[in-house]
């Protein structure tokens, strides 16, 4: 009993020194000569290591998502396409390329199915991934102007 309650006693120090840290409303991401000031609720992850930056956005009620991750941004795959976070990173099997007009989309089968498929926008010189549902190809470009749009919005110049 006396460990259990020891364990508490650190757990409850630990949250009440770290875990009621505000987190700023706003966060500024510097991805190569741009400047993104993103609200902190519509970030899910961002690390930055030198020279690495990454970066995931969902905005609320959207049903996409917005990367940017340096390690895979320019790189290629086997079949000349854009490596595209999450999706075409490895040998991984199930990968189809669609293309809808002037846009290429891939898809993995394997991955979510809320976000499966992925698309490449270029933004103020910076490379992003759009990640969207398979159910919703049809409205690829409807979400690549939309993410645009987001993007226009968080940079600053």
């Amino acid at each position: 009993m006396d460990q259990t309650r020891r364990f508490l006693k650190i757990a409850l120090t630990a949250i009440i020194l770290f875990g009621c840290e505000a987190r700023p409303e706003l966060e500024a991401v510097q991805l190569g000569n741009s400047t993104y000031v993103v609200p902190s609720s519509h970030i899910i992850t961002t690390i930055s290591a030198d020279p690495n930056r990454f970066i995931r956005i969902q905005p609320p009620n959207a049903a996409f998502s917005l990367v940017h991750d340096s390690r895979t941004m320019g790189k290629k795959d086997a079949s000349g396409a854009p490596v595209l976070f999450s999706l075409n990173e490895g040998s991984t099997p199930g990968i189809e390329h669609v293309r809808l007009g002037a846009r290429q989309i891939t898809c993995r089968k394997a991955s979510s199915p809320n976000q499966g498929c992925g698309l490449y926008l270029r933004h103020g010189g910076v490379e992003w991934v759009v990640l969207i549902p398979e159910s919703r190809l049809g409205e690829a470009e409807t979400f690549a102007a939309e993410a645009a749009r987001l993007l226009d919005r968080f940079k600053q110049d």
